[in-house]
């Protein structure tokens, strides 16, 4: 039997010692991978003040922990908006695109029980046409704009034909790329307001995007890739403009 962990399968440690001793386990963890699952299997849930904790990285290097409640609302919270978001942005589908968006996700199901960490991924980010297209209260302007988007970048939403099945961390990262990106797109509207979307501000917006990436990470295959993860959002925030 454990020596750090109850029949209930909570730890016995206290808090500081716990999140030392995770801190060590965390730091032998390889780069991707989920080391709160790891931790919780060596040192069990995390259990004080008389209720669960999860844990989670600070930012910083370090850790910290979270009420689980909180986090099973926020969890929830989220895929309320993303469910949301994609009905929004994707059209009707064919029966042929719904067959293969169900096989799609029996090739990650699959893949999942073979030990891969993968994810599906939308190319182009349903948060972001979600969030454009759910500004416009119309219904018909909505669809408008939608059949707009997708005759100029092609398939966008749920549909099979936007959508990529990726590593976990690749899709993590990308998330956090795209907030920098609409963080980017949000100062730059608010410093020069366009008018009208062209393809010459379109590549001013690439190449400042890239710059300030490339620039931020000092890597230029980060800040080519960068770019190219950008691209949705700055067609999305293009689209945007056509509403101008």
């Amino acid at each position: 039997m454990s020596t750090v962990i109850d029949k209930a399968g909570r730890t016995k440690l206290s808090w500081p010692d716990f999140k030392k001793e995770a801190l060590k386990i965390k730091s032998k963890v390889p780069k991707g991978s989920q080391w709160s699952t790891v931790v919780r299997n060596r040192l069990g849930k995390g259990y004080w003040d008389g209720k669960e904790w999860k844990m989670e990285s600070d930012g910083k290097g370090g850790i910290k922990r979270k009420g689980s409640n909180a986090k099973a609302l926020n969890r929830k919270k989220q895929a309320e908006t993303r469910k949301k978001n994609i009905k929004i942005s994707t059209r009707d589908l064919t029966n042929a695109e719904k067959l293969r968006n169900k096989e799609i996700n029996a090739e990650r199901t699959a893949r999942r029980q073979a030990g891969e960490e993968v994810e599906v991924d939308h190319d182009i980010s349903v948060d972001l046409t979600g969030q454009t297209l759910g500004d416009i209260k119309d219904p018909a302007t909505r669809l408008r704009i939608r059949e707009r988007l997708e005759k100029a970048y092609g398939d966008i939403g749920d549909t099979p034909g936007n959508k990529t099945i990726i590593p976990g961390v690749q899709n993590g990262a990308k998330k956090k790329v795209e907030e920098a990106v609409q963080r980017r797109l949000r100062e730059m509207e608010e410093k020069d307001p366009s008018l009208t979307p062209d393809s010459e501000r379109y590549k001013a917006i690439a190449l400042q995007l890239y710059q300030a990436f490339a620039q931020g990470m000092n890597l230029k295959k980060i800040g080519s890739a960068a770019l190219k993860i950008g691209r949705p959002l700055v067609q999305g925030y293009m689209a945007s403009r056509m509403l101008r």
